[in-house]
């Protein structure tokens, strides 16, 4: 009998937990590279748009990381994103012509 795990949500790893880890150390890369060149690029480093961005910041965010230490400090971190992340996505729609 064969048995399938199911899909992790990120499609990093099929462990949900590190799959969680490696989104969160991507999405902190995003962060960065956005805060150093004002862009923000993809995991395979192709630019991407602020949207796209916020996407995946708001899909991590509503992962339930339990009790587990690694995840709780990831969860940190990206609040640290998501608070950053939603400050230049505000200004970027009050700048845009009406």
């Amino acid at each position: 009998m064969t048995t399938t795990q199911p899909t992790p949500r990120f499609g990093h790893h099929p462990d949900h937990i590190i799959d969680y880890l490696v989104e969160v150390e991507c999405i902190q890369s995003m962060c960065t590279d956005h805060a150093l060149t004002g862009q923000v690029f993809n995991d395979d480093g192709t630019p991407t748009d602020t949207d796209t961005m916020m996407r995946r910041l708001w899909r991590a965010n509503g992962f339930r990381v339990g009790v587990v230490p690694e995840a709780l400090a990831a969860r940190r971190i990206l609040v640290g994103c998501v608070r950053q992340m939603e400050a230049i996505y505000v200004q970027s729609l009050q700048e845009q012509p009406k």
